[in-house]
């Protein structure tokens, strides 16, 4: 997965440091939109001298489109003075009103837009403005195309827009829609495949590179191997965890331990050899404790609660969710806890002790209605309501009115 990361990250750091192109297509799946938004930004972050604008808005036509780029814009001016004045910095000069002027064409306005931020960097030679304009969604193709098309420069760059770069998003094979772009000056056509089978190349690369440190060619084969285990090529996953674990050991990684651990028990258990899963999970036990990490020890807690009220033993089921539950409330994990209390009162039920139900019950009306999580406060109390065989007629009443309130929206 790293190498794909750096590859988009020495293509787009390349268009933004050459000279001859304006607008680069850096094309990829809508479902990797945000990921290669994302890696750009993180150029941004380690970029000194450079400014970068981003634009994530889906595409439906150009006039909401540019509608939406200039709204965006006038906000982050004002965001960026609102900061400077805290810090006591000069103020960035407002927007020109031709920006909301509808007696420019769309295209026109978003030009005037980028030769604005242009030139709120006057050292051309040390500064490049970047616009991202990167849709994570594009409903017409054609009209996305006649907008990047209208941007290259077919009598040069004109001036306000030097040392500008466009940076397009793009569905892949731009080139095959719209086979006359080739034509275009000034434009690079990039696609970026981060699907699955990219993923497992470039994981496989950094396993075999032996020049690599080991660290980071481990982290791939862990990398993977959970996602064969997610595709159900659990074989290949497990032969993985096991070369692993003896690495880690060495290494004395005892976080990285316990996630090969609990990952091999969840071989067994989607196997559904859950006694094998259940010793494999308490063999994670020690190496969790050795991590002193709480979210490492709430997974295996987890998993061995799990296993255990799948194998029925509903009793040592209770108590590790009652561990989860402690470990949850340590990492201050609301949706963890909830859970873990709703586990415990449904361990009561499988073991007809509606008394000790209850019991959790009640404890996740509290703790929903201190921190207003409603959604869960009104699933206990309907468990409580339905269960008012067992309760005080005066305590049923009070949780059926409160019931009521919230599903009515009082």
């Amino acid at each position: 997965m790293q190498k794909l990361i750096e590859k988009v990250q020495i293509k787009t750091e390349a268009f933004i440091e050459q000279r001859k192109n304006l607008i680069m297509v850096l094309s990829c799946a809508d479902n990797e939109a945000a990921m290669v938004m994302k890696i750009v930004n993180d150029i941004e972050q380690t970029s000194a001298s450079d400014v970068f604008f981003f634009f994530a808005d889906d595409f439906i036509n150009q006039e909401s489109y540019v509608r939406g780029v200039i709204d965006k814009l006038y906000l982050q001016q004002e965001l960026a003075n609102q900061e400077a004045e805290k810090e006591k910095l000069d103020l960035l000069a407002q927007p020109p009103d031709d920006l909301k002027n509808n007696q420019f064409s769309p295209l026109q306005r978003l030009g005037k837009a980028m030769m604005y931020t242009r030139s709120l960097i006057p050292d051309i030679g040390a500064h490049n403005v970047i616009w991202i304009l990167y849709p994570q969604n594009i409903q017409n193709r054609k009209r996305w195309h006649k907008l990047i098309e209208s941007f290259t420069p077919t009598n040069g760059i004109r001036d306000g827009m030097q040392g500008l770069r466009i940076i397009f998003r793009d569905n892949p094979d731009t080139l095959k829609f719209s086979p006359s772009m080739q034509r275009l000056p000034r434009i690079q056509f990039d696609d970026i495949d981060m699907g699955p089978s990219a993923i497992n190349d470039a994981l496989e690369e950094t396993i075999h590179d032996e020049s690599i440190a080991d660290d980071q060619r481990f982290g791939a084969m862990l990398q993977k191997a959970m996602i064969d285990t997610a595709h159900g090529r659990l074989d290949q996953a497990y032969d993985a965890f096991k070369y692993m674990l003896g690495h880690y050991q060495q290494t004395k990684n005892y976080a990285v331990q316990s996630v090969i651990i609990n990952s091999v028990g969840n071989i067994y258990r989607r196997q559904n050899e859950l006694d094998k899963a259940q010793h494999v999970f308490e063999s994670a036990v020690e190496p969790s404790v050795q991590s002193g990490s709480a979210t490492v020890l709430h997974n295996t807690a987890l998993n061995l609660a799990e296993n255990e009220f799948n194998r029925r033993n509903y009793l040592k089921a209770e108590e590790y969710y009652g561990q989860v539950d402690q470990l949850a409330t340590k990492m201050v994990y609301a949706d963890g806890k909830i859970y873990a209390l709703n586990q415990q009162a449904e361990c009561g039920i499988q073991t007809d002790n509606w008394d000790k139900a209850i019991v959790y019950w009640e404890q996740v009306v509290l703790f929903s209605r201190e921190g207003e999580y409603l959604t869960d406060l009104e699933i206990a109390l309907s468990r409580l309501v339905s269960a008012n065989d067992h309760l005080e007629t005066k305590v049923y009443k009070a949780h059926q009115k409160e019931l009521q309130q919230l599903q009515e929206g009082a």
